[in-house]
């Protein structure tokens, strides 16, 4: 007979939400048993687990297999370095990751992976470094680099979703160019059907089909900046006067107009002049001041010395 029965409704790496179901002790005096059910929040033991590795020649998600990074977490790590990387067309062989995360356990069996806490990519030969941090007294958390500076960037550096399926197009490692006086964008090759996300918040000045363009989205942005997709197989559900936020999915990557294969044409324009978004420093991020900088100096000093434990860790593997 049932006595008790517990079921995981989710929760993060810290608490998790569980749904328990208990039999309602003595039984009826017609000799049936009832039960009651609850639903309560258990502390996980939350512990930061820590990766590391270099990018090969089989590519960023081969290396991120090697190097047992669950999936999960390489999203977040896609997410983060958004606005200063475009992890389709820039990283290269040789490249090396350092990574922290939160993992969640109960009775030391895993639950779930929680958020990224720190993390260190080295992409030709550059560092880029990012750290959790929510200052005291506030609820939400951003990612930031070990000086202070926000990575959130009012754009994007791609456009177009990189996924498992995407990077393997064609074996491309570049998009495609073409000479800028005789184009106006950049053209990012992608099956049918790939995801186009919005590069910046901004409200849909243009939905619908012109001329080579085909299938076309023009995104008007704060500060004279605009944004075009083109040649999409269609649109995700969005209308003209809607505001969409960053990284929001607005299309599908088509051949439609003058497209010799499937692709999306993207311009980066400021004030109606188009601008090369492979190369435009799209705009420095705000500094933390203050209190709030001190804090988070603070604070990194923990981090920073469980990153620097990864590097020794790499050096000596390295040597034997």
């Amino acid at each position: 007979m049932l006595v008790s029965l517990q079921a995981n409704l989710g929760g993060d790496a810290a608490i998790s939400r569980e749904l328990v179901i208990e039999r309602v002790e003595p039984a009826k005096a017609d000799g049936t048993t009832t039960y009651k059910a609850r639903v309560q929040n258990v502390n996980n033991d939350l512990r930061y687990e820590m990766a590391s590795g270099s990018i090969s020649s089989g590519g960023f998600f081969k290396a991120m297999d090697a190097a047992h990074v669950p999936d999960d977490v390489v999203q977040q790590m896609l997410s983060i370095f958004s606005g200063v990387i475009d992890f389709q067309h820039d990283i290269a062989s040789g490249d090396r990751f350092r990574i922290i995360y939160e993992a969640g356990f109960q009775d030391g069996a895993f639950i779930r992976n929680g958020r990224v806490v720190a993390i260190e990519l080295i992409n030709r030969n550059q560092l880029h470094q990012a750290l959790w941090f929510a200052p005291e007294g506030e609820s939400n958390g951003a990612y930031y680099t070990f000086d202070g500076r926000s990575m959130k960037r009012p754009f994007l550096r791609s456009p177009v979703e990189f996924s498992r399926v995407s990077s393997g197009f064609g074996g491309r490692e570049h998009p495609l160019h073409h000479a800028w006086a005789q184009h106006k964008g950049v053209d990012f090759a992608a099956p049918t059907g790939t995801k186009v996300l919005a590069t910046g918040e901004g409200t849909i000045d243009f939905v619908g089909q012109q001329n080579g363009y085909g299938n076309i989205i023009i995104v008007k942005h704060a500060n004279g900046y605009s944004t075009y997709y083109a040649h999409l197989s269609g649109f995700a559900g969005i209308q003209q006067g809607q505001r969409v936020a960053q990284g929001q999915l607005i299309g599908y990557v088509g051949q439609t107009g003058w497209a010799t294969g499937p692709h999306l044409h993207y311009e980066f324009r400021f004030n109606d002049v188009p601008q090369n978004p492979l190369s435009i420093a799209l705009m420095e991020a705000p500094v933390l001041t203050g209190k709030a900088r001190q804090e988070f100096l603070g604070y990194t000093s923990t981090m920073l010395s469980r990153i620097n434990a990864l590097r020794t860790y790499n050096v000596l593997t390295a040597a034997n």
